[in-house]
């Protein structure tokens, strides 16, 4: 079908992408993010990057399509992660659009480059949120560690100064969003330790409450939940005291979440503690007896 002027597509296009083609533009920020499975946040807004100079845009055109298929992954990205999930395709309405270079696509017409999705993405998006994204970028492997760093160099103080609270063991946005909560609030956190006849969890706090963060994003079917059930047994049949929580808690429950990690810390900081101070005091037998009396 011709999209504009110039430009065809076939039925397998989705609504993104003829959306943003009508407009003028390449799919960018965290909608280009989105297509290689990295932490592009909750917004359902498209987001669409044109060149500096473009003017006259069709944004009628990039409002909504009547396409039906299948929000499209990109096509590099690993088919084990995408095998049960489908990609999260935008609300309609007005797009968001960027005004910057529009080089280095990677050979394809209709997505930005992955340094320029970053760039814009973190701008866009709160710290906490930015921090997620930049933990996740290497583990799917859109960029390596290094590439990360070169690009974020190139942003704002604001940007740069959150690389002190990355979690690149974090397995997924909300386990990274928890972490940095955990950590703004005081504590510390030891992301995906081995713990011997447990495996590894997502987290421990303060070396004595383990947790486990139940995002569905990257699960591939009821046996990874129940492997994350069987470890938050394990974990407790020894003796670590643990912390299981969804994304809603985290995204609408925070208060009541946060008090429940401080109440559950808390008590397992006191116990440890009662159970060293046992461990190092001597205990009294009875009364001083003098061997010299009958």
């Amino acid at each position: 079908m011709r999209v504009r002027r110039g430009w065809f597509a076939t039925a397998k296009a989705d609504a993104d992408q003829l959306r943003t083609v009508a407009l003028g533009g390449r799919i960018g920020c965290v909608s280009a993010l989105r297509r290689w499975g990295v932490w592009s946040g909750l917004g359902d807004t498209l987001h669409i990057q044109v060149a500096a100079n473009a003017a006259r845009l069709r944004r009628d055109a990039g409002r909504s399509s009547t396409s039906t298929a299948q929000g499209v992954w990109h096509p590099s990205i690993d088919p084990r992660l995408t095998a049960t999930r489908e990609m999260r395709l935008a609300g309609a309405g007005e797009p968001i659009v960027h005004w910057n270079g529009l080089s280095g696509t990677g050979g394809l017409d209709w997505i930005v480059a992955p340094g320029q999705a970053l760039a814009q993405a973190l701008l866009c998006q709160n710290d906490e949120h930015a921090i997620a994204c930049m933990d996740s970028v290497p583990r799917r492997g859109i960029l390596k560690r290094h590439q990360e760093e070169q690009v974020v160099a190139e942003l704002p103080h604001r940007i740069r100064g959150l690389t002190t609270e990355l979690t690149p063991q974090a397995d997924s946005g909300w386990e990274s969003i928890f972490i940095t909560r955990v950590r703004r609030g005081g504590y510390s956190v030891v992301a995906e330790p081995e713990i011997v006849g447990v495996g590894h969890l997502d987290g421990i706090i303060e070396d004595c409450v383990g947790f486990e963060v139940n995002g569905l994003e990257f699960h591939s079917g009821p046996a990874d939940v129940l492997r994350d059930t069987d470890r938050v047994l394990a974990a407790q049949n020894l003796g670590l005291p643990m912390i299981s929580v969804n994304p809603q808690h985290i995204h609408t429950h925070w208060p009541s979440t946060w008090s429940t990690v401080v109440r559950v810390v808390e008590d397992a900081r006191a116990l440890r503690e009662l159970r060293w101070r046992q461990a190092v005091t001597p205990f009294e037998t009875g009364p001083a007896h003098d061997s010299g009396q009958n």
